[in-house]
């Protein structure tokens, strides 16, 4: 049966830092519920359904404190087992991967080689006609005035005008330029 306890106590029986009790309920780990701003953390019962709940034993090799080892044993046998399926599984995962890189990469030399050929076809044609290259640089493009009609008002009243004649700005008229 789940039992609710403190940051603090949740922390003495997993026999970790009260801070990794708090990132593993971050992580999702553990279940944890605010109770005004004490953090709560679910504790499952002693036959070793807590995941998160190590096998103690000393150098003697006696059983832990606190629960039945065969038990416990089980679980964490279990446990090896779940999280040794899922290692492989992103292992296979992370290896169709690269193989796609390694095909994507593969893909990507031989566009550039392929590139690289119709470049200089083009330009061995362009040499056998006798047709100028064409210039890297873009020509150069005179941006059009703009529509006085969209300009913001204070720069439709003195587009124009000569400093002299236009109005001044507020910071003009305040710091006196």
């Amino acid at each position: 049966m789940p039992r609710w306890a403190t940051l603090k106590e949740a922390a003495t029986v997993l026999q970790v830092h009260p801070r990794t009790v708090q990132r593993m309920v971050d992580r999702g780990e553990l279940r944890g519920r605010h109770v005004g701003r004490r953090l709560e953390v679910e504790l499952k019962d002693d036959a070793g359904t807590q995941s998160t709940t190590p096998l103690q034993s000393d150098t003697q090799g006696q059983d832990a404190p606190g629960g039945d080892s065969a038990a416990q044993l089980d679980a964490l046998r279990m446990q090896l087992a779940s999280v040794t399926a899922e290692r492989d599984k992103a292992e296979q995962q992370s290896g169709a991967y690269w193989q796609e890189l390694v095909k994507l990469h593969d893909t990507m030399r031989e566009i550039n080689a392929n590139m690289a050929r119709m470049q200089s076809r083009l330009e061995a044609a362009e040499q056998r006609l006798s047709l100028p290259a064409p210039s890297q640089q873009p020509p150069a493009v005179v941006p059009p005035a703009p529509d006085p009609a969209l300009l913001p008002p204070m720069q439709r009243v003195t587009q124009g005008m000569p400093r002299r004649t236009r109005p001044r700005t507020w910071w003009e008229r305040l710091f006196g330029k």
